[in-house]
């Protein structure tokens, strides 16, 4: 704990001290987001002195409540070019009740897709501890790790943050459709096909296979699959690498979001794509509805939007 409190008067005497309150300031830090945070990567400390060095600073442990959240603190660590790697202790934990993963202040963490990490075999939180970590040995998923483990930490500071407010749109979709998130989709259960045929049944529904940019419908299909019992299906997306071995590409040829939220793992260590795995976009039921690479003639359900 002295470490500590040294290393906050060393930062604040750097940074001019705090004159003002951090809520009438702008973000003095990364601002990533909606969230202001603090990459604290000089140190590794146990999860206890992390929360005590957030709390130092007048923040937290940063809390990832959302996909979005999830995708951008993620991809800035992976583009930091190793200015920033390791592992960073996150807010949650189930010490309270093995298996019942909760924030600080109580709410229940999102499960699932796309937070923690998966391979096609196995899925975080593994039970090797009960806090949690993003770590950059599983390209930044969340995982559970040993509360007296050393990682660096990860402040979220609070700032005054002004956005935009979207325009509220009432989504209307044609039958067969429905709204997920901005999207129109249909979830296909009555026929299992390769991923050739799927192209073909979509059409025939005045559509195409589903393309998947935004990582809040990414969710919003993990979601629906398990609360409408359709968790142990798979399914076609409609990307592919066939047009160039490499460059994953949706059917009109724009790019595939690659990494970390969307693609799952194949090992602990590696992430999909496997470049001999397979050409075609799928979400496998055994691995967690993550991005897979898929034989393209594997039979399964295809996910569908309007043209």
């Amino acid at each position: 704990m002295l470490r500590l409190l040294t290393c906050f008067t060393v930062f604040a005497a750097i940074h001019g001290g705090f004159s003002k309150t951090l809520l009438e300031q702008s973000c003095q830090y990364e601002h990533i987001g909606d969230q202001c945070l603090f990459f604290a990567n000089f140190a590794e400390e146990p999860q206890e002195n992390a929360i005590a060095w957030c709390n130092g600073l007048g923040g937290r442990l940063v809390k990832i409540k959302t996909a979005t959240q999830m995708k951008n603190i993620a991809q800035y660590l992976l583009a930091s070019n190793s200015t920033y790697s390791g592992s960073f202790w996150v807010d949650g934990s189930d010490a309270a009740q093995e298996d019942v993963w909760v924030y600080s202040s109580g709410e229940l963490m999102p499960f699932g897709t796309p937070f923690w990490g998966a391979t096609s075999f196995q899925r975080q939180p593994s039970h090797n501890g009960n806090c949690a970590t993003i770590n950059e040995d599983i390209f930044y998923y969340i995982n559970d790790q040993d509360c007296d483990d050393l990682a660096y930490t990860l402040c979220e500071m609070p700032f005054t943050f002004q956005q935009k407010d979207a325009e509220s749109e009432n989504i209307v979709c044609p039958p067969p459709y429905q709204p997920f998130g901005s999207m129109c989709l249909t979830i296909e259960t009555q026929e299992i096909v390769s991923w050739e045929e799927g192209l073909l049944l979509c059409q025939l529904l005045s559509g195409s296979l589903a393309f998947v940019n935004d990582v809040e419908t990414l969710r919003d299909i993990y979601m629906y699959l398990h609360q409408e019992g359709l968790e142990d299906y798979s399914f076609w997306l409609g990307g592919s690498e066939i047009a160039h071995e490499g460059y994953w590409t949706w059917n009109d040829g724009s790019p595939v979001p690659m990494g970390t939220p969307f693609w799952g793992l194949e090992t602990w260590s590696t992430q999909e794509p496997n470049v001999d795995s397979g050409n075609c976009l799928g979400l496998q039921a055994s691995g967690w509805h993550y991005f897979r690479d898929v034989p393209c003639h594997t039979s399964q359900y295809p996910i569908c939007m309007p043209l």
